[in-house]
Parts: C-alpha cells; structure tokens; sequence
C-alpha cells in the first residue's frame, strides 16, 4: 500500500514538474519575442529608418506612444516578435514610453 501511495504522488509530482517547465519556457520565449520587438523597434528609430523602407512605423508626438499590431502587421517591432520569434501578434497593443524615468510606478 506505501508503494503504491508513493507511485501516485510521485507521478503527480512528474506531472506538476512537466506543467511547471512548460509553463516557464513558454513565459521565456513570449520575453524573448517582447525583447526583440522592442530592440528592433528602438534601432529603427535611432537609425532613422522607421518613415522608410518594407517595414515603416510612426512613432507620434509626445512621450508615449501606442499602437496595436496585427497578425499581418508590417511596422518594425510586430515583424519582429512574429517572424523572428514565431509569436503572432494579433490585436496585442504596443507602448513606448519616450522617457521612463518620469513616469510614476
């Protein structure tokens, strides 16, 4: 009866390890998509490249920025995190704040 009690928790343990894994790489490569997006949006607008060529953004006026990628969506950082990282970006929105220093926790 001990072994078979400890077979079942033990297996209830794999399985909450498997879950958990699961769960922590996933987390890891949505990061890894939100990084790229955003390194690849800010060298456009450093290189000045994100008014021209295949794959334009605006970036507006004032300190904050936002738009909303879509699953086909062309500017910088949604060709990023969707192609280079395989995430598909529908209706998530993107935000840029121009100077985050001065904005309040």
């Amino acid at each position: 009866m001990v072994v078979l009690g400890m077979s079942i928790f033990m297996m209830a343990a794999l399985g909450l390890a498997v879950d958990g894994s699961h769960l922590y790489v996933q987390r890891q490569l949505a990061q890894a998509a939100a990084d790229a997006g955003a390194q690849a949006g800010m060298m456009s607008i450093f290189a000045g490249t994100n008014a021209s060529g295949a794959h334009t953004f605006s970036i507006g006026t004032g300190t904050t920025f936002s738009y909303t990628c879509s699953s086909s969506d062309a500017a910088t950082p949604c060709y990023y995190a969707q192609s280079m990282n395989g995430f598909n970006t529908a209706s998530d929105t993107v935000t840029y704040v121009a100077n985050p220093t001065s904005v309040s926790p």
